[in-house]
């Protein structure tokens, strides 16, 4: 039996992404490890799921053969990727990496967006907000 695994905190809030979705699967794939694999294999400009594929095998070895539990993964995977900060960059990408996925999508970081400075507030506008904001506190 393999080691249980643990949740990865930035993950938590993610919903399941449909009712009809595996809630084993979606475990599986909000946890830390599968988390790190994905982002590490990115991270190499390989495609995501290539990363997933021993974690899968370990913990569901009797659905890793299905192409439909396959494509629910990368369905899954794209889900948390986007949730992470990730967008999608290409599809069908080649796996040449050993393991039970043969294609997989690439991603990449999005790129963070700079505060809008064009605002600009007055001392009286800052002092009035820190008064309010103390005496809500209070």
């Amino acid at each position: 039996m393999p080691h249980p695994l643990s949740p990865d905190p930035r993950l938590v809030d993610l919903p399941l992404p449909s009712p009809n979705y595996s809630p084993e699967l979606w475990a599986l794939l909000k946890t830390r490890e599968a988390a790190a694999a994905a982002e590490a294999f990115t991270a190499a400009e390989l495609p995501a799921a290539a990363g997933l594929s021993a974690l899968l095998v370990a913990h569901m070895p009797d659905k890793t053969g299905d192409a439909s539990f396959r494509m629910e993964v990368g369905w899954g995977l794209r889900r948390v990727m986007e949730w992470l900060g990730y967008e999608l960059a290409r599809t069908d990408v080649q796996i040449a990496v050993p393991g039970i996925f043969s294609t997989g999508a690439l991603y990449v970081l999005k790129p963070l967006k700079l505060r809008d400075r064009s605002v600009r507030l007055k001392r009286a506008d800052r002092d009035q907000w820190a008064k309010d904001r103390m005496e809500a506190l209070a």
